[in-house]
């Protein structure tokens, strides 16, 4: 004669401890970087000030200031002269997040953000005005995430 037990009531005990231990870590984790993200968005960290009227203290300087993250030096001074300003870089992002952003390339020190936005017009415009100020020329680039 067959048993119609179901098979899923002959399961050996499952030791629930560790499941509450991981669940626990999470937590803490997810605590301390929603504490983080509170504070950064508090601060307004990464925000600053682009700087090219400077011009009449410093000829040809150009300077970016930005606010970085709680420590001894909160403080970020990127000092560059005009003249190691290759050209500007209009940036756009495909996907659900879509949006341009606006770039200086400066020799030796990369590429530098400066604007964000999900508006081409403003980009265009604000990137054509710069441009024309610095006599340099505008670059497009794009990145688009695999479907």
């Amino acid at each position: 004669m067959r048993n119609s037990e179901p098979p899923f009531n002959k399961s050996t005990r499952i030791d629930v401890f560790p499941h509450v231990i991981v669940m626990f870590l999470y937590g803490i984790a997810s605590l301390f970087a929603s504490f983080y993200l509170q504070c950064t968005s508090w601060r307004n960290g990464g925000s600053g000030v682009s700087d090219y009227d400077q011009f009449n203290q410093k000829p040809g300087v150009v300077c970016i200031f930005r606010w970085g993250y709680p420590g001894p030096d909160p403080r970020i001074l990127i000092l560059f002269l005009i003249k190691d300003i290759e050209a500007i870089r209009i940036h756009y992002q495909e996907g659900i997040d879509q949006h341009f952003m606006l770039f200086l390339e400066v020799r030796g020190k990369g590429s530098i953000s400066l604007f964000r936005s999900t508006d081409y017009e403003i980009i265009e415009e604000k990137a054509y005005d710069l441009a024309d100020f610095l006599d340099v020329p505008i670059n497009l680039s794009w990145f688009r995430p695999n479907k």
